[in-house]
């Protein structure tokens, strides 16, 4: 399913705090389609490890909530919509209404409910792009060390987490590793636009500015984990990138960039009930880039929470 251009310019007008993540969305489900060969081991991987980690459980789950829930590539129909279970779907992609309704119709169908969550769930995403914009349009001439001063002094700044619910089973879905990759994505656009003598070739940042961006990512994502652990009643599912690997073909050598930020899975109190890993070969060279290919390492845990 596609949007027109006319109604993604009516979402991006409606909702302009949310373009990245509405423009993201459209490049993943472009990608799954390309590379729908390459993604389906990976997505029946989700699907298997979603569904053993909820038989963990007795009584089954009547209530779940899903952070990252996307456009359900990986919330298998079987695991969660059975008879009198409610499913909590949270994203902040404001184009995944009709893919939603449609889960919902089915979800009817199973004697199931669900109920939708559009929101940037960090609660500090937001703001800080607000508090960023304000403070670089003010300081066009800064440097470097200004710069990191003041993202320096971001973290600070009063939280406006959104209000979720609890559910017997919470499932972080795929976002760990990305809810920096959007943080960073949004400093990168606004210095371009305002202050581009502050990015390099490549988007290359300063190292003093990159610092502060790795202290950002490694609180955003141990912030993220003590969010689904206040949720979870009887398990939390994680299912996240661990390792970035970028390879070419006929090169022995791959280039291996961590996906945390001083953080070893599962790094949530409780009980591993059960954990896995697998590889995602989530871009093939010659389909997106004609010169390189993107790998995932890919880890999921189900813990019950102490």
């Amino acid at each position: 399913m596609t949007i027109s251009a006319l109604r993604y310019l009516w979402l991006r007008m409606r909702h302009p705090s949310l373009r990245d993540f509405l423009d993201e969305g459209l490049g993943i489900a472009a990608r799954a389609e390309r590379a729908a060969a390459y993604w389906r081991p990976h997505l029946q991987c989700c699907h298997e490890f979603e569904g053993d980690a909820c038989n963990i459980l007795a009584p089954k789950p009547s209530t779940f909530t899903i952070l990252g829930a996307g456009r359900l590539l990986d919330v298998p129909p079987d695991v969660f919509l059975r008879p009198n279970t409610t499913v909590n779907l949270v994203d902040a992609d404001p184009a995944l209404e009709p893919y939603w309704l449609r889960f919902k119709g089915l979800a009817r169908l199973r004697g199931a409910a669900v109920q939708p969550f559009f929101c940037e769930i960090t609660g500090r995403i937001s703001d800080w792009t607000i508090g960023l914009e304000q403070w670089i349009r003010s300081h066009r001439a800064a440097s470097d060390a200004d710069l990191a001063t003041f993202l320096s002094s971001l973290p600070s700044l009063p939280k406006t987490a959104p209000v979720l619910p609890a559910a017997e089973v919470v499932v972080s879905l795929n976002i760990l590793s990305q809810i920096p990759i959007y943080w960073r994505e949004r400093v990168l656009k606004l210095l371009k636009k305002v202050a581009p003598h502050l990015v390099g070739a490549d988007d290359a940042l300063s190292s003093v500015v990159e610092a502060e961006l790795s202290r950002h990512a490694a609180l955003l994502q141990h912030e993220h984990l003590q969010q689904i652990t206040s949720l979870g009643r009887r398990l939390i599912v994680v299912i996240s990138d661990v390792e970035f690997y970028y390879y070419q073909r006929h090169e022995a050598q791959w280039q291996v960039e961590p996906a945390l930020y001083g953080i070893d899975l599962p790094s949530i109190p409780g009980q591993v009930r059960l954990a896995r890993s697998w590889l995602w070969h989530i871009a093939p060279q010659g389909v997106e880039q004609d010169d390189y290919g993107v790998i995932h390492k890919v880890q999921g845990f189900a813990i019950s929470p102490a």
